[in-house]
């Protein structure tokens, strides 16, 4: 494996980790600093031995890999696979509840979250982006100013993810902003590249 491909599995992991678990410290987490607590190899073995992810060749040079295909059913060997978690408490919690009062879900949440405040956050960031296309209809940015509305983007995202619980769809209230702001911020890194080869 050349260095290049293995930078690019580096990032693919990082991300790829980030996505599936998006804990506080995932989500707020460097690069670098995931990279010093994870090794690219140990991360391979690890999904190999869960089945994940598939190899061929003899060599690490030879090695070839791809995703497993799965099936969503049946649920046991998942459940097989989350059991190792069940000593990494900072990872992964499972929980099976049912309030006995007669509260509903809607009303737990919105006693336990100001979702008016995230909200009010995800408006504040979603403003942001939009302040970003706007100034790239106009032209490209300076590299001053594109520096200057990431830093911005980057503190509103973290401002509003320490914010939001990040609770299962099911739960989340009916005018809920985090999806909408997630969406136009996957639009925008599809876009980005194309001003930073504008510029």
């Amino acid at each position: 494996m050349n260095r290049k491909t293995e930078e690019w599995l580096y990032q693919l992991l990082w991300l790829a980790d980030c996505m599936s678990r998006p804990t506080f410290r995932n989500l707020t987490d460097t690069f670098e600093g995931w990279a010093s607590r994870q090794g690219l190899l140990r991360q391979i073995q690890r999904l190999e031995g869960k089945e994940l992810i598939e190899s061929r060749g003899d060599t690490l040079e030879q090695k070839i890999y791809k995703l497993t295909d799965t099936a969503p059913d049946p649920l046991e060997p998942m459940a097989r696979v989350l059991q190792e978690f069940a000593e990494d408490v900072e990872s992964l919690i499972l929980l099976e509840a049912r309030p006995c009062g007669g509260e509903s879900s809607a009303a737990i949440v919105q006693g336990a979250w100001q979702f008016d405040r995230v909200n009010h956050l995800y408006r504040g960031y979603l403003e942001t982006l939009e302040q970003f296309s706007r100034k790239a209809a106009e032209g490209p940015l300076s590299p001053r100013e594109f520096e200057q509305w990431s830093r911005r983007e980057r503190a509103a995202w973290f401002e509003v993810i320490e914010n939001d619980p990040l609770l299962p769809l099911s739960l989340l209230p009916a005018d809920y902003l985090g999806r909408k702001a997630w969406e136009a911020r996957k639009r925008l890194a599809k876009i980005l590249p194309q001003q930073l080869d504008r510029r």
